[in-house]
């Protein structure tokens, strides 16, 4: 009689979905993305096919912010997105690189902060449990690149930096906000 009982209290009781009723995520961020080399993120679910990201983080120049939509298709416990979003931060840019090898100009130019525009696609994971995992990649143009302080060998002013590219990985929990 008690397991009977307890078999229709289980059955009786809705399971929890994991996009919906788990509505915030708190994220970690770790690579070459619009948050910077390492950052952090609130992500919301507006709905099940839309989510809402503004994160901050530490850039190879400076901090990072950072903020995005992200339409997505959702299927079961995976969804498919088109991330579009704004960041800004301090960035460099030389034409030549790191390491100035068989370089025979250099060219350079910095903002503060630089204005970006970015757009990708990413693969989101969320476990009934809470866990997140998202993979994401794309590009990000320039948005002010004539605000740059920008020289050349020839002392002509460059500021040919147009884009960057973006990839990432974000890992983070989404505790249960519908009270079941």
């Amino acid at each position: 009689m008690i397991a009977a009982s307890t078999a229709a209290l289980a059955q009786s009781a809705p399971e929890l979905d994991r996009w919906t009723d788990r509505r915030f995520a708190v994220e970690g961020h770790l690579g070459s993305g619009p948050i910077g080399l390492l950052g952090f993120a609130l992500d919301l679910t507006a709905a099940r096919w839309l989510a809402i990201n503004a994160g901050f983080g530490a850039g190879a120049f400076g901090g990072q912010l950072a903020f995005s939509a992200r339409p997505r298709l959702v299927f079961g416990a995976i969804a498919l997105a088109l991330d579009v979003g704004w960041s800004a931060g301090p960035h460099e840019y030389d034409r030549c690189g790191s390491f100035y090898i068989d370089c025979e100009e250099t060219e350079y130019g910095e903002w503060h902060p630089a204005h970006w525009l970015n757009v990708g696609g990413s693969c989101e994971y969320r476990a009934l449990g809470g866990f997140v995992l998202r993979l994401y990649a794309g590009a990000g143009k320039l948005l002010n690149r004539g605000q740059g302080a920008c020289n050349d060998d020839l002392g002509v002013s460059a500021c040919r930096d147009q884009g960057r590219p973006l990839v990432g990985i974000a890992l983070g929990y989404a505790p249960n906000t519908s009270g079941r």
